[in-house]
């Protein structure tokens, strides 16, 4: 079993699934309202995943990204064998699973920055950090970047923007 959860385009979700039934996926995806496939790790590692796209009588767009809009990569493979062969070395984490496929930057833009919070709102922030912090919710570590992943991470709830 790969440690991977698959989505496709009609909301159906696969979890750890074996290399074949990736494959049968790869193969299946080309009709109607089942155009793509996205794959992510588990455990989730935000901005982090592999997918593709294919519409009946075309090639397949595969991209992957691993962390901000910079690292999205895309090509066009003709196989679906060889695509599902990509993604099942990418699930597998081995370090040259996109060797001798010819990637290309998406394009994708960089967030524009954010910009600074006005003074009276940056004392309503503080004063709700310090909230959370006094009733135990969180930790300094945990809402800073320093903590990585925080308690309702863990727990499930997504952070809205991971980047």
């Amino acid at each position: 079993m790969l440690d991977i959860k698959v989505e496709t385009e009609n909301w159906q979700n696969h979890t750890r699934v074996s290399e074949r039934a990736l494959s049968d996926l790869v193969h299946r995806i080309g009709g109607e309202e089942d155009h793509f496939l996205v794959v992510q790790r588990i455990p989730d590692i935000p901005g982090t995943y592999v997918q593709v796209w294919h519409e009946h009588g075309g090639g397949y767009q595969l991209e992957h990204r691993s962390g901000g809009p910079a690292t999205h990569c895309r090509t066009v493979i003709d196989s679906p064998e060889r695509v599902a062969g990509l993604m099942t070395r990418w699930a597998r984490q081995e370090w040259d699973w996109g060797a001798g496929v010819e990637w290309e930057s998406a394009g994708m833009p960089e967030p524009e920055p954010v910009p600074e919070i006005p003074a009276e709102i940056r004392e309503q922030l503080e004063e709700r950090v310090r909230v959370l912090l006094r009733c135990g919710y969180d930790t300094v570590d945990e809402l800073t970047v320093r903590g990585g992943r925080s308690r309702r991470a863990d727990a499930g709830v997504s952070d809205p923007c991971p980047e």
